[in-house]
């Protein structure tokens, strides 16, 4: 019985462990994929009157 009991605990860990470090993964995506963005915004910040290549399709 305990050590049926014991595999479930060591799977329900490993399963927190995989979890965690699955969102440790995403946050560190998340936060390359913010600075990435982030830098795209201020280079297009710094030149305000030249319009993105994009807009000229959008807006005709």
């Amino acid at each position: 019985m305990s050590t049926g009991n014991k595999g479930a605990v060591g799977e329900a860990t490993q399963q927190y462990i995989d979890l965690m470090a699955a969102f440790s993964k995403a946050a560190a995506t998340l936060d390359e994929t913010s600075g990435v963005v982030m830098s795209f915004i201020m280079s297009r910040h710094s030149s305000p009157l030249k319009p993105p290549r994009s807009s000229r399709l959008v807006w005709p």
